[in-house]
This record gives structure tokens, sequence and C-alpha cells, in this order.
């Protein structure tokens, strides 16, 4: 993989989030990254990628099984990658997901720290 597309977390000064070009060996991190952050049929490539965020949502019910298909997808390209969900201690906090990857001996995934809170709708 040669380049990947994101946008960035944080708007700049005008409120505004900006497209930024990753090309180095982050750029699977960050297509894995962008690949937990679509909603289920988002994608206009993979109509099985992305999270039922809405089912979610009005269910209660964790998108386990999504997160670990795209695990199964993510897992040719790094010597190990594990995708947990944390368990809040109040019921009521947002549910979130540790995503560690190592890399293959040889490939470095410097300054590749994510940090995203799940979004509703």
């Amino acid at each position: 993989m040669s380049r990947v597309w994101a946008r960035t977390g944080q708007p700049d000064q005008d409120g505004k989030r900006k497209w930024i070009s990753v090309s180095d060996n982050t750029a699977i991190l960050t297509w894995l990254q962008q690949a937990v952050l679509l909603q289920l049929g988002e994608s206009p490539f993979w109509v099985d990628w992305g999270l039922p965020v809405i089912g979610f949502l009005s269910q209660g019910i964790y998108p386990d099984l999504y997160m670990q298909k795209t695990k199964e997808r993510f897992q040719p390209y790094f010597l190990n990658v594990n995708i947990n969900r944390n368990i809040p201690d109040n019921p009521e906090d947002q549910i979130a997901y540790t995503v560690t990857a190592i890399p293959y001996p040889g490939q470095t995934l410097a300054g590749a720290e994510y940090s995203q809170a799940p979004r509703a709708g």
C-alpha cells in the first residue's frame, strides 16, 4: 500500500477538518482506523465494511462481530493485530475498543497513536 487518505481528527481554527495523505508505514494503520470509523454500508466500495452504529444505539448490542471481521481483514498486514472492547465501569459511558497492532519485522509504526470516540449517526 502506498498511500491512504484520511481526515484529521481535530478541526483547525476555522472549524474545518482537512484531508491528509499518509504514505509511510502507518498507512495500513490509518486504513484500519478509517475502517473502524465507517458506518455499515457507508463505503462506496465495500458494502459489508463498517459498524452498525444505528443498530447499536437503538438496541444496545455491541458491534463485536463487525470488529472481529475488521480484525480478520487486516490480519495479513500485521504480525499480530488485536481489537478488544473496553468494558466501561459506568454503563452510561461510551464503549471503546483498543487496537493493538504489531508490525512485521523491519516495519515501523512511528507516531501511530490514534484516539477517536465513536460517533453516532
